[in-house]
């Protein structure tokens, strides 16, 4: 699991990289977002989707399809209580940050 998680963290963009300590990465059923959280990522996924890779996203994507998107990578980010969801594009990355009021653990869980 860690050797996965430091070659995972080693794909992160730079501005994520001096936070690689705080990071946990997560599973998807491992988190519950809020309805503000997938309009804003369906927002950013037609934003960021139609510029880099628009053969990945229709015009108008569902909130599930947006969010499958974004799935690749997850972390939770221990200092700030964020969510961090990945999409990796060959040569871009899109990293999106949820504010911590906006998603939750689907179960008590255990920060390593």
């Amino acid at each position: 699991m860690e050797s996965t998680l430091q070659s995972t963290l080693a794909v992160l963009p730079a501005e994520l990289q001096g936070r690689k300590k705080q990071l946990q990465r997560l599973d998807v059923t491992d988190i519950s977002l809020s309805s503000r959280a997938l309009a804003v990522i369906r927002f950013n996924v037609l934003s960021f989707f139609g510029t880099y890779a628009p053969e990945a996203v229709s015009k108008d994507p569902s909130p599930a399809k947006s969010l499958a998107l974004l799935l690749d990578r997850l972390y939770f980010d221990q200092e700030t209580g964020e969510l961090i969801m990945c999409a990796d594009l060959g040569q871009h990355n899109l990293c999106l940050p949820i504010p911590q009021k906006h998603w939750s653990f689907n179960r008590p869980y255990l920060v390593q």
